[in-house]
């Protein structure tokens, strides 16, 4: 039977769900459209198929958290050590899933801060105490009355150095304190690196990570489910090794001498 006959049988779908089902099926071979209508066939003797809504054919809505907001870093860099430890962290981020931006401080406007929500600097110090050249304006404004209130921010601040020098990670220092001014709260207690950095930074590095994750979370967003998740939702217990779905015999091909048979339904 065609399709497009079935709109004028005693049908249980209606018109949008026949169109789905035909967009569904349009480039299927025999042996697909064959193993769908088993599949379909099996779905239907669950227990909560006699009363589940229809869904659409593609896939099913559902709800999952959305990340309140996202991870800013900065990095205010002089040799480039700073911008190392900003993109390690970057990538680190990326891999944990966490929506991030990475800017160097010359790059960045400052006007912005007051729409982050998560923010992390990695500062080296530049003379005696003096801010990277990258890092002049930003280290500027947030001593100015134009720095904005900074209550919702929450922020973390990684310093570079050498502690034989007299003002060692001044510049770190300098962006704990005016962040620290303006409200907002760190995430982490600020750490101080010396010449051999690494390991500090990578500990660092974890610890941040770990506490954006806790605090970046809630709200909600649509995300799509794959139809066949959204089908046996409430019958997942229903079936097992022990009480596998029944299934008809779909092809039974013999190749290299192996009769492999392909049936339209398996156990869960």
């Amino acid at each position: 039977m065609l399709l497009k006959e079935l709109s004028a049988l005693a049908s249980p779908l209606n018109d949008q769900q026949i169109g789905q089902l035909q967009k569904t099926v349009a480039d299927l071979s025999p042996q697909q459209l064959a193993w769908i209508s088993g599949y379909f066939w099996g779905l239907s003797q669950t227990p909560a198929a006699a009363g589940a809504t229809p869904q659409p054919l593609a896939a099913a809505v559902a709800t999952a958290a959305k990340p309140a907001g996202k991870l800013t870093i900065i990095y205010a860099s002089q040799t480039g050590n700073a911008k190392g430890v900003a993109k390690s962290l970057e990538a680190a981020a990326q891999a944990d899933g966490i929506e991030v931006s990475l800017y160097s401080a010359d790059d960045y406007k400052p006007r912005d801060l007051a729409k982050e929500t998560h923010l992390v600097i990695v500062a080296s110090t530049n003379g005696e105490g003096e801010p990277p050249d990258n890092a002049i304006s930003l280290h500027e404004f947030l001593q100015s009355k134009k720095a904005p209130k900074l209550h919702k921010l929450q922020y973390a601040v990684l310093g570079l150095g050498d502690s034989s020098y007299e003002f060692f990670c001044q510049t770190g220092k300098d962006f704990d304190t005016f962040l620290s001014k303006l409200g907002a709260k760190a995430i982490t207690p600020r750490i101080d690196c010396d010449v051999d950095y690494e390991g500090d930074a990578e500990r660092w590095r974890s610890d941040v990570l770990g506490k954006v994750k806790e605090t970046i979370g809630g709200g909600a967003s649509e995300v799509v489910v794959p139809l066949h998740a959204a089908s046996t939702v409430g019958a997942a217990s229903a079936y097992s090794k022990q009480n596998p779905y029944t299934a008809d015999l779909v092809t039974n091909r013999k190749s290299r001498g192996v009769i492999r048979a392909k049936t339209c339904a398996i156990s869960k």
